[in-house]
């Protein structure tokens, strides 16, 4: 349940602009609106606004006949409106004045002022929206790159509710067998066919799993990327971040130790938000600065989704080579040999032995210097995110959002503990009654996430967190 009062905010972005929108909804709204709007056709009534049509009018301060503004007016009536209420748009002029009187006015006369995210909730509450799509919403507004977009359409637009509720109403069916064994163990109820279950929750599992890889290169497009430049000192770590963005950004200088705090950017790197973190190059600290400054390097490693690991190629291995390694080996990363425009006393194998890197870490030969290599990295750094490199609008379906992938990570676990209730009694002849009680223990968890996801079983709290994220007036 909800308070069904009306409920007014702004709807368009603060400041000055041509036109703002002040949106209002409830079961009041209409006869606020009869207070303060008059048509430009006289004496036209209310209710005989066509819904979802634009109508010329003004907006008046009914206490003392105050013309504030003149408005294009949308009304969209209960239910067929995005809310479920009769929901009303005032189209006026952008004028922070305009609009601080026009909900002014609307306060005045029975609404009150919605709280971040009231809209979308209450298309949730009356059941216009699931929550996986609600929560889509806000990901569309917040979306920052056309990978990001597409992603929450297609959420919004209902594809990972069906999969949801496929799978939810998959597991009821195990559920209900298992539970008429339990409810009615004197009745004449055939034995179960626990190797049927076993396969459908094995299936549901299977789907789960995929939705977490998927939700790995989700989060990616949708969080975006931090790609952490590390080394010693003059390796040209700075030089590559300037390249990577295409302008200068950091100071590069032929001196080593330029570079004393993070510098980061943000780029659209071909549909994924990447933000570029050039550090101070790792070495033995001599004063307080540089301690400071690789502190700050180590915990970039440490929070990085990427690190570019640089070795100057024109110069033999020193020992901060491998010192500045230690930190990154655990980390995900690219190996770039840098400066192959000069002659080179390096190679690949050889850095890779005395630094004793993974077999599985990429390398990449480039000049930052003469911008050569770099689609090459570019390349490996969008595989090292997305796991490999497909265009988005051709996926399946995708989970980014951080609380649908940790739910998922609850529901694999819980199936994994039914599946192995069920292993355990495949040699039986029938499902025995503790047994039973025990696996629907982990399959009513399983459910209960499951429905978690699109809204079904959910209490108050969560929703207050998640549409706290919306801005005013969504």
């Amino acid at each position: 349940m909800y308070n069904q009062d009306t409920i007014v905010a702004r709807a368009t972005p603060p400041g000055e602009g041509a036109i703002a929108i002040v949106r209002m909804s409830g079961n009041g709204a209409l006869e606020i609106l009869q207070s303060v709007y008059r048509p430009a056709r006289a004496r036209l009534p209310i209710e005989q606004l066509e819904s979802s049509v634009l109508t010329l009018g003004a907006i008046i301060d009914p206490a003392t006949g105050e013309r504030i503004d003149t408005v294009l007016l949308a009304l969209m009536r209960a239910p067929r409106s995005y809310t479920g209420e009769d929901v009303v748009e005032i189209h006026c002029h952008g004028g922070a004045s305009v609009v601080r009187r026009i909900v002014e006015v609307l306060l005045d006369n029975g609404a009150r002022l919605a709280v971040p995210g009231e809209f979308t909730r209450r298309a949730f509450l009356n059941g216009r929206l699931d929550l996986a799509q609600a929560e889509a919403v806000c990901d569309l507004i917040q979306a920052s790159t056309d990978a990001a977009r597409t992603i929450a359409l297609r959420q919004l637009n209902g594809k990972l509710s069906e999969v949801i509720k496929d799978l939810r109403n998959r597991l009821i069916d195990v559920a209900a067998e298992i539970e008429a064994r339990l409810d009615f163990p004197d009745e004449q109820i055939p034995e179960p066919d626990l190797l049927a279950m076993r396969t459908t929750i094995a299936d549901v599992q299977k789907k789960v799993e995929q939705l977490l890889r998927e939700g790995k290169k989700g989060r990616v497009y949708r969080e975006g990327a931090r790609v952490v430049f590390v080394g010693r000192p003059n390796t040209g770590k700075s030089s590559l971040f300037n390249a990577m963005l295409g302008r200068e950004r950091a100071i590069v200088t032929a001196h080593p130790g330029t570079t004393r705090d993070s510098i980061e950017s943000t780029i659209d790197l071909r549909g994924v938000p990447v933000t570029y973190i050039d550090t101070a190059g790792l070495r033995a600290a001599k004063n307080e600065i540089e301690v400071a400054s690789t502190r700050r390097t180590e915990g970039e490693i440490k929070t990085a989704d990427l690190v570019l690991f640089l070795v100057d190629v024109s110069e033999r291995l020193q020992p901060e080579d491998i010192a500045c390694y230690a930190p990154v080996k655990q980390a995900s990363q690219i190996c770039v040999l840098n400066k192959i425009d000069l002659p080179e006393q390096l190679d690949r194998k050889e850095v890779k032995v005395a630094l004793a890197i993974p077999d599985n870490v990429p390398f990449v030969r480039l000049s930052a210097l003469k911008r050569t290599g770099l689609d090459t990295l570019e390349n490996l750094i969008i595989q090292e995110m997305v796991e490999e490199q497909r265009s988005i609008e051709s996926e399946g379906l995708l989970v980014s959002n951080i609380r649908h992938i940790t739910t998922l990570e609850q529901i694999k676990q819980s199936l994994a503990r039914v599946l192995q209730g069920l292993n355990s009694n495949l040699s039986r002849p029938e499902l025995g009654i503790e047994a039973g009680e025990l696996i629907m223990v982990d399959l009513n968890e399983a459910l209960a996430k499951l429905g978690a996801i699109v809204g079904l079983t959910i209490d108050s709290e969560i929703l207050d967190r998640i549409f706290s994220r919306f801005c005013v007036g969504k």
